[in-house]
């Protein structure tokens, strides 16, 4: 388990807030009506009227988002992502993917050390996630550094100075989209490769579901979300070195351990509720109105049988099921085995956790050094 990023919750001491760890209780929450996801569009409506500052474009990203409301706009949003991330358009991207894994590991330095987030999650966004979603904005370099941290906005108690920042970020972000030329914003090549099939915002574009700043801003909002496979990534590979004393697992470990080492490494960390009514479960009162925790790596059930996880709330429930499931699994399941053949022994020098983000486990940096070990 990522112990050492357990830091103090600044959650925790709120009165308006419950944290659940069982699994059971939080499958209740889930299925029960009387508790929605929070409604962040009122959320910011009110904050308008109550500090007289202006979140348009803040609104505007949540109601172009397929994560956080539920409407029908919301229900389009999220069918047309699961549509372009289904299996049989994915599998037209194999090829593609397999390749850009091969240049992300391959590039790394045998000798001396690197950063597993620089060197490995990061380039995920640029070679993996910018091709697929169609992400080419005018300034790659600032638009990642922005976009890579928008999980944030999400946060419960997020401070107004934070809120406004993501204002004028969601609006530079725009900016920076519009600004590119049609062509570099759609373009079909990457170096000397031809893409597979259209990019998510190519093909937003040619069906013109929603007028062109929310596909703007839908796009933008995928190419967020891909943070949390970046972060379980690089989580993933720290954890396994750290855990095997240095060691590679072999392929058939992987493949037995994935599950476990996946919940383990997961980086969201909390499903977010609020309670409609006053209601009273497994002898646990929540009042009207509170904000209810579901803490994922808490909330599991294993099996019997050798400790494996059994039920999980890793990729959400529901309708809010994670609709990246498939793609974050692909990449994991061909990038973390092809680390460990380039890094059989590999030290774990030093993690600098993201103290900043409080709803996920992420670090800033993770210093690694290979081993060198004679046959």
């Amino acid at each position: 388990m990522i112990t050492d990023m357990r830091q103090i919750d600044e959650f925790a001491n709120n009165p308006n807030m419950v944290f659940i760890t069982d699994y059971k209780l939080a499958l209740q929450i889930l299925k029960n009506e009387y508790f929605e996801i929070p409604n962040l569009y009122q959320y910011l409506e009110r904050l308008e009227e109550a500090s007289g500052k202006s979140f348009e474009m803040t609104r505007c990203f949540v109601n172009a988002s397929p994560f956080f409301l539920e409407n029908s706009r919301h229900k389009m949003l999220r069918q047309i992502a699961l549509e372009f991330l289904s299996r049989s358009n994915l599998k037209q991207w194999d090829a593609f993917f397999s390749e850009k894994i091969k240049s992300i590991i391959n590039d790394l330095p045998l000798l001396g050390s690197f950063d597993l987030v620089a060197n490995v999650g990061l380039p995920i966004f640029d070679r993996i996630a910018r091709p697929l979603l169609g992400v080419f904005p005018s300034n790659k370099k600032d638009f990642d550094r922005i976009a890579t941290v928008l999980q944030r906005m999400v946060e419960p108690m997020l401070p107004l100075k934070q809120r406004l920042q993501s204002e004028s970020d969601f609006k530079y972000l725009i900016k920076m989209l519009e600004a590119a030329t049609t062509e570099a914003a759609g373009q079909t090549n990457t170096g000397d490769r031809k893409l597979p099939t259209k990019s998510l915002l190519e093909q937003v574009q040619i069906d013109k579901p929603f007028d062109q700043l929310t596909c703007y801003a839908f796009v933008t909002a995928m190419y967020a979300a891909m943070a949390p496979l970046v972060q379980t990534t690089v989580n993933m590979l720290a954890l396994i070195y750290s855990e095997n004393n240095g060691k590679a697992l072999t392929v058939a470990q992987f493949e037995d351990q994935f599950d476990f080492l996946f919940h383990l490494s997961t980086a969201p960390r909390y499903i977010h509720r609020i309670s409609k009514k006053k209601i009273l479960l497994e002898g646990l009162e929540i009042n009207e109105g509170m904000t209810v925790l579901i803490d994922i790596q808490q909330a599991v059930i294993k099996s019997e049988v050798n400790n494996k996880i059994a039920k999980q709330l890793d990729f959400g429930f529901g309708t809010h099921f994670c609709v990246g499931a498939m793609l974050s699994k692909r990449i994991l399941k061909e990038l973390v085995p092809m680390f460990m053949a380039r890094f059989t022994h590999l030290n774990v020098l030093h993690k600098v956790a993201d103290d900043e983000l409080n709803i996920a486990y992420a670090y800033k940096q993770i210093l690694v050094s290979p081993v060198n070990v004679p046959h």
